[in-house]
């Protein structure tokens, strides 16, 4: 079973989540991060200079960077200025912040937004599906997942296929509108030049791409 969330329910979930959730919930959707990956996340594992995030020990044991795009060097930027602790998420005491919190908050958020049938752990097949239908490829993706063998990332591969042919029959719908009608400049009283046929076929390409 893998679900995730359309474009247009991101924004609906992440205006459900308390505010301090928000943070993670985002995090989630544009890295691909584990939730544990990101609770456990330390100020000397954001390299702002590079644009990355670096996590020590994964899931597989092994160590993987993380790319970041504007929205989460924004996040961090601010939690990283405010924060007096390692832990960029943490409790009062400094500690860091449990997943059993979280994940209570994480529901609340669900049947707020409405969204049923979803997981925590739903929100990295968010990140993974989204990307491959943004036209990301498969292996790039298993290396910000930090997968060891891409076959494992393969299981978004159709998402790539169909969100191709969804774009090709766009594009059709696209040209078949913009077609111009065969009847001007025949019979027709009103006379258009060769020249002014090529400048209206110029400007109804001009619209379509």
């Amino acid at each position: 079973r893998r679900r995730f969330l359309e474009l247009e329910q991101i924004p609906k979930l992440i205006e459900s989540c308390s505010e301090w959730l928000k943070s993670i919930v985002e995090l989630a959707i544009h890295t691909g991060m584990r939730i544990g990956e990101i609770l456990s996340l330390k100020k000397s594992n954001i390299l702002f200079n590079r644009r990355m995030i670096l996590l020590d020990l994964t899931k597989n044991g092994e160590s993987r960077d993380v790319p970041m795009d504007d929205t989460v060097f924004r996040i961090l930027s601010d939690k990283v200025n405010e924060c007096v602790y390692d832990y960029v998420f943490h409790t009062r005491t400094g500690k860091m912040k449990g997943y059993t919190n979280v994940r209570r908050a994480f529901k609340r958020a669900l049947d707020k937004a409405k969204i049923s049938n979803f997981r925590i752990h739903d929100l990295r097949h968010t990140f993974a599906s989204q990307f491959i239908m943004s036209g990301g490829d498969i292996y790039t993706l298993s290396k910000i997942l930090g997968h060891k063998d891409v076959t494992t990332t393969e299981i978004y591969a159709h998402l790539a296929s169909e969100h191709k042919r969804m774009a090709v029959l766009k594009l059709e719908r696209h040209i078949s509108n913009s077609q111009i009608p065969t009847e001007i400049g025949q019979n027709s009283d009103i006379k258009i030049s060769a020249s002014e046929k090529s400048r209206v076929v110029d400007i109804k390409f001009a619209k379509t791409v």
